[in-house]
């Protein structure tokens, strides 16, 4: 397990504490979030890389070579 430290303003901690929010289990929640989309996202690239290849919409191999 790993810790993650946030400095948050005071007023937004008094409203965090007033209204009883469970701010570790938000945070997962949003991280769990954030990952997901990253994800798909990443896969969703692929995809339409994968369709561009399959329809010769990208650009030949060599051009990619020569660049590195």
């Amino acid at each position: 397990m790993q810790t993650i430290q946030i400095e948050i303003e005071d007023p937004l901690y008094k409203e965090i504490v007033k209204k009883g929010i469970d701010i570790k289990k938000e945070l997962e929640e949003n991280i769990r979030k954030i990952v997901y989309a990253k994800e798909y996202k990443m896969a969703e690239e692929i995809k339409t890389s994968l369709q561009d290849l399959k329809e010769g919409k990208s650009r030949p191999l060599s051009e990619f070579l020569d660049e590195i």
